[in-house]
């Protein structure tokens, strides 16, 4: 074999480390919430393609802004020569507020290590175990308020399954409580 095909068979999943309230870590290069997207960026060599929309509702509503929809985020698929999907979303000021994970890339919360495609059940006992409660929000999509962390199955994204197949983490969770 190749040396190409060797380094491919040795090659290990990306981690991001969660750290709560503060951000995350990603080949040891810390994020935190509120830094801001250039930096961000530069910290993943700009390996992202930039996915920004605004709509303004407020047309709709005698121009009430708060009606206002913007998204602004940076997608990063397949970065570091590696098989991974993941988004990092930011306010309108451009600072860091959450982290969207689709595929590829191991999730570690206080040594616990979240690997995809595992059945997200034993994910829910596991963090349950240490105290940490969940809320179903929507079937197969589960809330974890303490740790601001959402998981969810495949089958709720289109799968199948129960797998586990998304992870969100946040600054701020507020948007996700149903009061």
């Amino acid at each position: 074999g190749t040396l190409a095909a060797s380094l491919k068979k040795i090659r290990k999943t990306m981690t991001i480390e969660y750290i709560i309230n503060e951000g995350f870590v990603i080949d040891g290069k810390k994020f935190r919430w509120g830094n801001d997207r250039i930096s961000s960026r530069e910290k993943l060599n700009s390996q992202h393609k930039e996915e920004d929309f605004f709509f303004e509702n407020s047309l709709f509503f005698d121009g009430d802004k708060s009606f206002d929809l913007f998204q602004k985020r940076d997608i990063y698929r397949d970065i570091n020569s590696e098989k991974n999907f993941f988004f990092l979303n930011y306010d309108k000021e451009e600072n860091l507020e959450s982290l969207e994970v689709y595929a590829g890339v191991k999730i570690l919360i206080n040594d616990t290590e979240l690997i995809f495609k595992k059945d997200i059940k034993d994910y829910l006992n596991l963090l349950n175990s240490f105290g940490e409660n969940y809320i179903e929000t929507d079937e197969g999509n589960f809330l974890f308020k303490n740790l601001k962390i959402t998981i969810a199955s495949s089958k709720t994204k289109g799968g199948k399954g129960n797998g586990l197949s998304y992870f969100y983490a946040a600054k701020n969770i507020d948007h996700l409580i149903n009061e």
